[in-house]
C-alpha cells in the first residue's frame, strides 16, 4: 500500500514539473517570436527609406525619402543630417513640377525654381533667411527672359530689367537699398523710346520725363519737382 502511494506521488510531481517546463518553454518562444518580428519589421522600415541627392548651395546633399505629402500639389522632406532645412517640392494640378526650394529653420533659404506646365522655367529666385538676397529672373513661357532684379537683404538694388516676349528690351529702372536712383529708361516693343526721365535720391520724380509716340515723336513733357508735377508740355498730338 505504502508503495502505491510513493509511486501515485511522483506522477503526480513529474506531471507537474513537465506542465511547468511546457509553459516555461511556451513562453519563451513566444518572447522569441516577438523579438523576431520586431527585428523583421524594424529590417523592413529600415528599407522603406532611401536617400536622394539634390544640390543645395553649391553643394550636394541627402533627402529622405518617403516625403511628407502635405496635399496633392506639395511634398515636404527631411534633410539627412540637417535637422535644420526642409526640402519641399511643388506640382501642377496636371501632376508636373511646379518648384521646388528649401526652407532654413522655417524661412526661405537658397534658391527656389518655379516652372510651367509645358517644363519651361518660369522663376529662379534667390534667399537668405527668408528674405530676397541675390539675383532674380523671371521668364515667360515662350522661354524669353521676362525680367531681372538684384536684391539685398530684401531691397533691389542695382538694376531692374524687363523684356517684351519679343526679346526687345521694355524697362529699366535703377535701385540702391530698394529706391530707385538715377536714370529710368522705358521702349515700346518695336524699339522706339516709350518714357525717359530721373528720379532723385529719395526716389521722386525729378525734373524732364518725356512720353514718347510709338514711331518716336515726342508726345508729352512732364517737368517734376521732387515728385510733384510743375508743368506739362503736350507735344506731336499725332502719332
Amino acid at each position: 500500500m505504502q508503495f502505491i502511494k510513493t509511486i501515485l506521488i511522483l506522477s503526480c510531481l513529474w506531471s507537474f514539473a513537465a506542465c511547468s517546463t511546457s509553459s516555461e518553454d511556451k513562453t519563451k518562444a513566444a518572447t522569441t517570436n516577438s523579438q523576431e518580428i520586431k527585428k523583421a519589421t524594424s529590417a523592413k522600415s529600415a528599407k522603406q527609406v532611401s536617400y536622394r541627392s539634390v544640390a543645395f548651395e553649391e553643394d550636394s546633399i541627402l533627402i529622405i525619402e518617403p516625403p511628407i505629402t502635405m496635399s496633392w500639389k506639395l511634398k515636404k522632406y527631411s534633410v539627412k543630417d540637417r535637422p535644420d532645412l526642409v526640402y519641399q517640392e511643388g506640382f501642377h494640378y496636371t501632376g508636373e513640377k511646379r518648384s521646388l526650394g528649401f526652407y532654413k529653420n522655417d524661412r526661405k533659404h537658397g534658391v527656389w525654381l518655379f516652372w510651367y506646365p509645358n517644363g519651361q522655367k518660369t522663376g529662379a529666385y534667390y534667399y537668405k533667411d527668408g528674405s530676397e538676397h541675390g539675383i532674380h529672373q523671371e521668364w515667360y513661357e515662350n522661354g524669353q527672359l521676362k525680367s531681372e532684379a538684384t536684391y539685398v537683404d530684401g531691397a533691389r538694388d542695382k538694376d531692374y530689367k524687363t523684356w517684351y516676349p519679343n526679346g526687345q528690351q521694355w524697362k529699366i529702372t535703377q535701385f540702391i537699398n530698394g529706391v530707385p536712383t538715377g536714370d529710368y529708361k522705358e521702349w515700346h516693343d518695336n524699339g522706339n523710346s516709350m518714357m525717359e526721365g530721373q528720379y532723385n535720391d529719395l526716389g521722386q520724380k525729378h525734373g524732364d520725363w518725356k512720353r514718347y509716340h510709338a514711331d518716336g515723336k515726342i508726345k508729352l513733357i512732364e517737368v517734376y519737382e521732387n515728385g510733384v508735377v510743375k508743368e506739362l508740355k503736350e507735344e506731336n498730338k499725332e502719332a
